[in-house]
């Protein structure tokens, strides 16, 4: 089954083939499916990216509010089970990674995790291909995160488990992912780093204030130290809003442009091993 859950089973392997997929699709070269796709309480840029990607493979995108979801006594469950016969992939995002495993087992199609929780595959693997169409491997990067625990931080944590990534985390230690290499010194975590990447502070915006990326901070970077703030994010915030008239620290707001490619493949990766 071509379950997309999370990515503790993945390898290096497996996201270089992703990669590849996603670039022929960016070229326009790749195969085009039939069929439907099921979305499940997607939003923003995420529902826009998939459902681009969807209607480029030739499937029909069906949206399905939370609503519609919660309306039947098992919840995601129950309504999976119900539709799943006139779809050839569902992707989901709901709060417990699993509700999202149970649906998967239920159903006779693909489940794609689009964010939980837990965990966030699809964001995180959208993050990892947007560094390697800027021409860096992901495998040879020193990366530093600066955020609090969370569902994104969890799936920076698992990717660098599977892939072997140089990670570490920068935050105050009450708010550190056990599972992370980390470092309470946000000046001594950027020393040598190649890529920032900033997480939204939520709940815990007061205890990250003194974490906002500031510019000289990256003058220990790597030279060509880039800063990528992930979706949503503030200006002051996060970053510094000097960075954002810096081209040569901050990615820009085309970082993701091929995001559409990356799902384009996420959903073909799914069809073709179901």
């Amino acid at each position: 089954m071509g379950d997309l859950i999370d990515l503790s089973d993945w390898t290096r392997e497996d996201l270089t083939a992703l990669f590849a997929s996603a670039d022929g699709y960016a070229q326009g070269r790749a195969a085009r499916h039939e069929g439907a796709v099921g979305f499940v309480g997607l939003g923003g840029v995420e529902a826009v990216a998939f459902e681009r990607a969807a209607v480029l493979l030739g499937l029909q995108p069906i949206h399905c509010g939370p609503a519609m979801v919660h309306s039947t006594p098992l919840g995601l469950v129950d309504f999976a089970t119900q539709i799943a016969d006139w779809l050839d992939v569902l992707v989901v995002c709901e709060p417990e990674q699993g509700d999202i495993e149970q649906a998967a087992a239920a159903v006779a199609v693909p489940v794609v995790n689009a964010g939980c929780a837990q965990a966030r595959p699809c964001e995180l693997l959208g993050e990892l291909h947007a560094l390697h169409r800027m021409g860096r491997d992901p495998f040879t990067q020193r990366i530093v995160l600066v955020g609090p625990n969370g569902p994104a931080v969890r799936s920076w944590a698992q990717a660098a488990r599977a892939f072997g990534l140089d990670l570490v985390q920068s935050c105050p230690d009450e708010l550190a992912d056990p599972g992370l290499v980390h470092d309470p010194n946000l000046f001594a975590a950027l020393r040598g780093a190649d890529l920032v990447i900033t997480v939204e502070p939520g709940e815990y915006a007061e205890q990250m204030a003194p974490y906002r990326v500031e510019p000289e901070y990256l003058v220990v970077g790597a030279p060509d130290c880039r800063v990528s703030p992930q979706v949503p994010f503030e200006w002051g915030r996060e970053l510094a809003t000097q960075l954002r008239e810096d081209p040569h620290s901050w990615v820009g707001p085309h970082f993701r442009a091929q995001l559409v490619a990356l799902d384009q493949a996420i959903l073909a990766r799914s069809l073709a091993t179901s």
